[in-house]
């Protein structure tokens, strides 16, 4: 660890290097210049010379290293996939889903003789208990290769940086070729085509140097570098041409793959953050619809009518404890685990790929939950069917996952912004409340007033769960104003042109044209277990004006002042 006082005895801190660093380009060397002079300045300040190194003394390097930290970054020992199964089946929610599962799967079986209103209601239990319990078996594996494939990426990487090489520095006026992990801040390296950089640092000279930063960036394009417009290398990159002497700012845990690796790498915590944001948000609707549930049934049942208690009552306890816990089937970001499969295999940019798709999938999220909660209180059923939910999640879902984090183009937005952000930065809580709240309040106009508005027949109180066109047309400007919210999700800091080369995204605009046909089949062919029926050209027109109303509403949304 780096001590803190470390800015009392140099001219500045960690943190004040760990900050430098985040800057690319001119920017960088304009923010050198203005808080250090140049990198004269800045050598004088971490008490090094540009030309003979630091001293070549032990005391000195020890004393650097309890300042600013040393050159590794630990990890815990590597899992195999079996214990990482194991251990996502840990996730209590997970539990409670598969045992609900279970359970209704069971019930499904079970009609008392004396039912007659069973209207191919149990065939419909039977598959949705059997698709949730598949879903919880795929979520389980695709965690479980999620954080098997993040351990390899980040120990290839950590092992790539702290022992495959010797790295050229000069002390006391001699070069040196010392292990990577005995590198120390302020030392002065020399660095030639092949090395791969085992530091920050800033470039005090050069010839005809190259960099490939494709490894943070995921842009395969050799960066020139040279002192006056862009002196700033980053640890992890490679250098493909020339040569050139770098003063080295900052290491291990504090360089920028060392953020990578302890923002997303296998000890991290900022995922499971990401998880249990969503969690929080499912649990207190589950809590929140059993207990309202069970006080309605009590006012009911003992109060207005002034009931004795019977065995039979627990019953429907358990029935509200099972229909609540199925929502989190509506919560939970299910393809999650794909997206981050997806990421961990890409190059640079993890946590922009993850934050474009967190944008989009926590704003389904949030709104199937809210509308699946206020229809179970107010009509007793959930509007949007558990399959359909499943369906959105997990086929649409994992399409937005591939158009979102394997994009073929990248722009200037997301090479600023850095890895040391928060992944869950306060203008993406923006960004999704803000949409959640548009559909929302679309959604409960047509789930309320629809029929009247498309003169309809209802399908509130549908208890034998039929088609209906009413239900049909919530269900396709749900998943239409989705698809068009993923084109939102392309920009994540507030930016107003979320089509910005849109037209050289092949993969993203391919993956929205297969989004709309899926769904145009879905709906005009009919599916009896997503409860589709064929719509007219002026409701499919209301659905799309529905959906791209979300796109304008998007530019009120970045208007609102957020601090990132």
């Amino acid at each position: 660890m780096a001590s803190t006082s470390g800015q009392w005895d140099y001219g500045c801190s960690v943190n004040d290097l760990r900050n430098l660093m985040e800057y690319r380009g001119t920017e960088g060397k304009t923010k050198i210049q203005s808080d250090y002079g140049d990198t004269e300045g800045l050598c004088m300040r971490l008490k090094t010379d540009s030309i003979n190194g630091i001293p070549n003394t032990t005391e000195e390097l020890e004393r650097r290293r309890a300042f600013f930290g040393t050159n590794e970054i630990s990890l815990h020992p590597p899992k195999g996939f079996c214990p990482l199964v194991r251990e996502a089946l840990k996730d209590v929610t997970l539990i409670l889903l598969l045992v609900d599962a279970i359970i209704s799967l069971a019930l499904s079986f079970y009609r008392p003789p004396h039912d007659i209103t069973d209207s191919g209601g149990s065939y419909e239990r039977f598959i949705e208990s059997l698709a949730i319990l598949i879903t919880v078996i795929l979520v389980v594996l695709v965690t479980a290769l999620s954080d098997y494939t993040k351990e390899r990426k980040f120990r290839g990487l950590q092992s790539k940086l702290e022992m495959g090489h010797r790295f050229s520095v000069i002390h006391g006026g001699t070069q040196l070729q010392v292990a990577v992990s005995e590198l120390v801040v302020g030392d002065i390296a020399q660095i030639k085509n092949g090395n791969l950089l085992p530091a920050d640092g800033i470039l005090i000279a050069s010839n005809d140097l190259k960099i490939d930063e494709s490894s943070l960036t995921g842009e395969s394009d050799q960066i020139e570098k040279n002192p006056d417009s862009d002196p700033m290398l980053l640890s992890g990159t490679h250098v493909v041409d020339g040569s050139g002497k770098m003063l080295m700012t900052a290491m291990g845990v504090n360089s920028q793959s060392g953020i990578t690796m302890t923002l997303l790498g296998p000890r991290n915590t900022t995922v499971e953050e990401v998880r249990k944001a969503a969690k929080r948000e499912a649990v207190f609707f589950v809590l929140l619809l059993f207990t309202l549930q069970t006080v309605r049934f009590i006012i009911e049942i003992y109060i207005e009518k002034d009931n004795s208690f019977f065995l039979s009552h627990v019953v429907y306890i358990i029935i509200f404890a099972l229909v609540s816990i199925l929502l989190f089937v509506y919560a939970l970001p299910l393809a999650l685990p794909f997206a981050l499969v997806l990421i961990w295999r890409q190059r640079g940019w993890y946590a922009a790929r993850l934050r474009r798709f967190i944008q989009y999938q926590f704003t389904v999220n949030g709104v199937a939950t809210f509308i699946a909660f206020i229809t179970a209180i107010l009509i007793q059923q959930y509007v949007v069917s558990i399959l359909q939910v499943l369906f959105i999640n997990l086929i649409y879902g994992c399409l937005a996952a591939v158009a979102l984090t394997v994009s073929t183009n990248h722009d200037e937005t997301y090479l600023l912004s850095t890895d040391n952000l928060p992944i869950l930065t306060r203008r993406l809580w923006v960004n999704i409340k803000g949409q959640a709240i548009y559909q929302a309040i679309i959604l409960l106009i047509l789930i309320f007033y629809g029929e009247r508005l498309f003169d309809v027949a209802s399908g509130r109180y549908n208890i034998a769960a039929e088609t209906s066109v009413h239900f049909t047309l919530v269900f396709n400007a749900f998943v239409l104003m989705s698809i068009f919210n993923q084109t939102n999700a392309r920009k994540v800091f507030g930016e107003r042109n979320v089509f910005q080369n849109i037209h050289k995204d092949y993969l993203f605009v391919g993956i929205f044209i297969l989004q709309l046909i899926i769904q145009a089949l879905i709906v005009q062919i009919g599916c009896d277990l997503l409860r589709t029926t064929p719509l007219t050209y002026i409701q499919w027109l209301c659905c799309i004006a529905f959906a791209v109303g979300g796109l304008m509403w998007q530019q009120v949304i970045v208007s609102i002042p957020c601090r990132q």
